[in-house]
């Protein structure tokens, strides 16, 4: 018994440290995260434009921007940009949830 329990403490002191480190090393590029955010927002500032259009029924609308965060897909797979936008217009307004893939379409969540 003494035996296991010296080997499952060697295992951790031992183990842990290379699996924190391994997790630290993955680091996030900040940079990135702002140069997607700003191309990817004219584009979903017009999906959700238009969209508000024949939502409200209104041409006369505006755009805020309500949120924008980065959302990595699969390892190595692209970059989604995930954007609040709320569309105002003739007394009326609503939210969108539009999501772009970097540098390629945007389309409006579900």
């Amino acid at each position: 018994m003494l035996t296991g329990l010296n080997q499952l403490r060697n295992l951790l002191v031992l183990g842990l440290p290379l699996l924190l480190s391994a997790c630290a090393a993955v680091q996030h590029d900040a940079s990135l995260d702002k140069r997607f955010l700003s191309h990817d927002l004219s584009s979903a500032e017009s999906l959700a434009q238009k969209t508000g259009q024949k939502d409200l029924g209104c041409t006369d609308v505006k755009t805020e921007e309500l949120s924008a965060r980065n959302a990595e897909g699969a390892p190595m797979g692209p970059v989604w940009t995930n954007y609040m936008i709320r569309i105002s217009g003739c007394g009326k307004d609503k939210s969108y949830k539009i999501q772009c893939e970097a540098e390629y379409a945007c389309f409006v969540a579900k």
